[in-house]
């Protein structure tokens, strides 16, 4: 486990910072984000024995009350219309 406020100071370059944070907490894994790919330096992560995944999450429609779909709303959503039946929604999102 680690605890934000007891990691000791990091680089300031975000990928070196990242590789750090990884390494420090035992990690050989860093899951990025999709939109990742146009920032990481990769070359960076591979130098560094760190491997990198990215997330590519894949939004289940459902009907809405009100409109067309609006992507990435709050789960409250999903289940103030769709009730029973969201989690089965959001397992067809992966």
């Amino acid at each position: 486990l680690c605890v934000a406020s007891e990691l000791p100071p990091f680089p300031d370059d975000p990928d070196e910072r990242l590789i750090a944070i990884t390494k420090h907490c035992g990690g050989a894994t860093y899951l990025a984000g999709s939109g990742g790919h146009d920032y990481m330096d990769l070359s960076k992560y591979r130098e560094a024995g760190i491997n990198v995944v990215f997330q590519e999450y894949h939004h289940p429609v459902y009907s809405q009350l009100w409109g067309d779909f609006e992507p990435y709303m709050s789960v409250i959503d999903l289940i103030y219309n769709a009730g029973k039946e969201s989690l089965d929604i959001i397992r067809r999102g992966r």
